[in-house]
């Protein structure tokens, strides 16, 4: 079932990160420390740092809580409380599909804005037209379950994204 689960879910993903990665490109200045929390494997961070649209010096590391094998950034490890790293340590945090995973989204939203000294980017599903609830949750499932990440299944509208 991982198979092919990762089979569906790979071209899928390319595209999605691919989109990530024009989005947040714009925002980096040379020599940036960059901070991806919820990295996975640090494919995202692997791309930023390998665009030719980087600016120089750009370096990314990663923050999860599950630790996996055969990563493409330094990655931190934590228990998802406090981050390991001092007020303003990364010009940059990214949050990119990892909210709706979080029991609780305020509390690590206050501890990337602590570490941010300049930007906090935020990349989360949007519930919007018919079905979307169905399908997020199933592609959250077939992305998630091979790695042991949780699924709450709660997803903002436009209008909680907003308040």
């Amino acid at each position: 079932m991982s198979i092919l689960l990762k089979r569906i879910h790979s071209p899928v993903y390319k595209m999605r990160v691919r989109g990530i990665l024009k989005q947040i490109l714009p925002w980096l200045n040379t020599g940036d420390r960059v901070l991806d929390v919820g990295c996975g494997f640090g494919v995202l961070g692997k791309m930023i740092m390998d665009s030719p649209r980087c600016p120089a010096g750009v370096s990314v590391t990663g923050l999860e809580k599950i630790r996996r094998n055969d990563v493409q950034i330094p990655i931190e490890y934590y228990g998802g409380d406090k981050m390991p790293y001092p007020d303003n340590a990364f010009e940059v945090v990214i949050l990119a599909d990892v909210l709706h995973h979080e029991t609780d989204p305020h509390r690590l939203i206050e501890e990337c804005v602590r570490v941010a000294e300049r930007y906090l980017i935020i990349k989360d599903h949007k519930l919007d037209g018919f079905c979307s609830k169905l399908r997020i949750s199933l592609m959250d499932w077939s992305s998630n379950i091979q790695y042991g990440i949780p699924c709450i299944y709660r997803y903002n509208g436009v209008e909680e994204w907003h308040s």
